[in-house]
């Protein structure tokens, strides 16, 4: 039963952290469709990626990828997401895909989500915009937070059973007389 309900509460927990992720990524996706509706052309934002990097102050787990017919537009960050990762993946029509994990050369963890943006002020062709969260720090807290539940079970089946052991024992011990 300890065991069911740890899983449970690790499970939850787990879907919680991927829910606020999802969240997260899906509010940014907006944000970064609301400035790119109001630059004037994807040229500007190839000569001048000051109009998307400022999206990105003070969110440092956050990376941002923009591609203009597979050539890149804007990029927040090295290595890019390679294409067969995402290149399945349905590109809704300025609204964010559902998310995918996805881990970088350096072992970091990352949640990412598409969307497409076409715009025939912006001259012609398709952009896709991924965002990537770094979710390392949280896996590496929900790894703690497993840990440590499996100690509690296995020490609450330790001190069940010894509690078990000691009253079955003086419980029958008129019964043994």
């Amino acid at each position: 039963m300890l065991t069911v309900i740890g899983w449970f509460l690790y499970v939850g927990l787990d879907r919680q952290i991927a829910d606020r992720h999802q969240a997260d990524l899906n509010g940014m996706t907006e944000l970064v469709l609301y400035v790119i509706d109001r630059i004037p052309s994807f040229d500007a934002l190839a000569t001048d990626p000051q109009l998307v990097a400022h999206l990105l102050v003070g969110h440092d787990t956050l990376k941002l990828w923009i591609y203009l017919d597979g050539r890149t537009l804007f990029s927040s960050s090295v290595p890019e997401i390679p294409k067969e990762t995402w290149a399945d993946m349905a590109v809704p029509f300025r609204h964010p895909s559902e998310s995918r994990l996805w881990q970088d050369g350096t072992g970091r963890l990352h949640r990412f989500t598409t969307a497409g943006y076409q715009s025939d002020r912006l001259g012609s062709g398709n952009a896709v915009i991924i965002l990537a969260l770094d979710i390392s720090d949280e896996q590496k807290i929900l790894q703690s937070f497993w840990r440590n539940l499996i100690g509690a079970i296995a020490a609450g089946l330790l001190i069940a059973a010894a509690l078990g052991f000691f009253i079955t024992r003086y419980g029958l011990g008129p019964l043994r007389r």
